[in-house]
């Protein structure tokens, strides 16, 4: 049992051992600074160049928390309601379907792979089917897709036969399942702004400028880089589950400027992939940006032989972006081709970016030899270990390699553009100011009817920050007069 001690000392020897104690850790901590900052010397000889990254934004960085995020309080109650009364209309309808008593992994699980007889995708480290979103989407299409074949008179082989009997309620408890989810997930972000949000709407955000491991920024009470731009995320995948997400608010529709101001809204089109098509030296999508393409159109007629006069579909353009993205973060052949449901993509792939393809393997064998890259700007950048499963050694993630150059790349454009963008209103426009920051967006906060020739120089000055790199990123500035989420491009004249 916890025991409490009670001791009462003078005024004055309280104080002295206070001070002594204080004293001691200051000391402490500078000795043990002293002696890292030795070690990070001798291993990096532009060490004060590294470090001045995050040391240039710091004052931006408080700024941002001392002036706060406005939050549309009405609204966000409104949205609170909505996600509450969609996430019980989904539960039910989950609960009548399956006449589970309660619906858990557990519980789901076993309707899905014991009564209904659905193949299992994938496997917990612990043995057990997977019974996540990725798991029960795949579902959920399969199920869509043998209702299809029964509808046009198809027969299935034996081998299919046993799971088709169920695919009626396989694809309407996965599609209400899925959709709760979100609703559930949603309800629980917006919630976390209402509890962080003051008296006065304001929210103050902790903006961590060294939160992450590959050098973008980390937020938290609440998290900021989670408020998602995309509108219903399956509405190119399952029309079912977009229908049940119909009513679904845009977390953005909960932000806006205060009353006697406006935002703009900056983001750079498509940093990431213009990074590694530059670092990968890939002239084709370099050419293709150029010439304005949409990263994923590009890839997605190059995968389909799409005509310049035609336009991909959704179903290919969604293919397109999981193979960008695919690279990127560092998917295996057999990852990739398995999302697209399309067997030897990745050979179609390596043909199409023979460039990137070398690039990844070399990556990954400089990882295997010293555990690090580098950014664009030269920022060192320490791969995460993990547990080798064939010979159980532990070795740096070296898969992550290009991953961790492309963000971390972004974040050093993006904080450059913030001490940029802070400097330009500091001398220009005092009356603007940096609001928020999410990935490679930054949103400002200007007076109502401001000049409209600062929102071109705030682009202008992020662009600045990639073109110091080498790289062109354009930008498009535009304006939010009420909502976040209904934001509209600023033209010029």
């Amino acid at each position: 049992f916890p025991v409490t001690i009670r001791t009462e000392l003078p005024d004055d020897l309280l104080c002295r051992v206070c001070s002594n104690y204080l004293r001691a850790d200051c000391v402490n901590t500078y000795d043990l600074a002293t002696a890292l900052f030795a070690e990070l010397t001798e291993r990096h000889e532009n060490i004060e160049e590294l470090l001045n990254l995050n040391r240039q934004i710091q004052h931006v960085v408080f700024k941002m928390y001392v002036g706060g995020l406005h939050v549309r309080k009405r609204q966000l109650l409104h949205a609170v309601d909505i996600c509450s009364r969609k996430i019980v209309e989904l539960n039910a309808e989950v609960l009548r379907i399956s006449r589970l008593e309660k619906v858990t992994d557990t519980t789901v699980r076993k309707l899905l792979f014991e009564d209904w007889q659905q193949r299992p995708l994938a496997k917990t480290k612990g043995g057990q089917p997977k019974v996540d979103a990725a798991t029960l989407l795949h579902l959920h299409l399969k199920a869509e897709e043998t209702l299809q074949d029964l509808k046009s008179g198809k027969t299935p082989s034996s081998r299919k036969q046993s799971s088709h009997q169920y695919a009626d309620a396989v694809y309407h408890f996965t599609g209400n399942h899925l959709a709760g989810k979100k609703y559930t997930k949603k309800r629980t972000s917006l919630l976390s702004y209402l509890h962080n949000s003051n008296t006065e709407g304001n929210i103050n955000l902790d903006l961590n400028a060294t939160g992450t491991s590959t050098t973008r920024f980390s937020s938290s009470n609440p998290n900021a880089q989670n408020i998602a731009k995309a509108g219903n995320p399956y509405e190119d995948d399952a029309e079912y589950i977009a229908e049940r997400l119909a009513e679904s608010p845009s977390i953005r529709s909960v932000f806006g400027p205060p009353p006697g101001k406006w935002w703009i809204s900056a983001d750079y089109s498509q940093l990431q992939l213009r990074i590694f098509a530059f670092v990968t030296n890939e002239q084709d999508m370099i050419d293709a940006f150029a010439r304005g393409w949409d990263a994923h159109d590009y890839v997605a007629r190059r995968i389909f032989n799409v005509s310049d006069n035609d336009s991909p579909t959704k179903a290919q353009r969604r293919i397109a972006k999981n193979v960008n993205f695919g690279f990127i973060f560092g998917a295996s052949p057999k990852k990739i081709e398995k999302t697209a449901g399309i067997p030897g993509l990745w050979d179609t792939v390596l043909e199409l970016f023979p460039n990137a393809h070398g690039f990844i393997e070399q990556t990954k064998d400089q990882i295997n030899r010293d555990g690090i890259v580098h950014t664009m700007g030269g920022y060192p950048l320490t791969l995460k270990m993990q547990v080798n499963k064939w010979n159980g050694t532990i070795e740096p993630a070296a898969h992550a390699g290009v991953n961790y150059i492309v963000q971390g790349s972004e974040g050093v454009i993006v904080k450059r553009a913030m001490r940029l963008c802070d400097d330009y209103l500091s001398s220009e426009f005092p009356e603007g100011r940096i609001v928020l920051q999410v990935h490679d967006e930054l949103v400002f906060e200007m007076p109502k009817r401001f000049p409209k020739r600062h929102a071109f120089e705030l682009a202008r000055c992020m662009e600045q920050a990639a073109s110091e790199l080498g790289l062109t990123a354009p930008v498009c500035p535009e304006l939010i007069v009420s909502r976040w989420d209904q934001s509209v491009p600023i033209r010029q004249r």
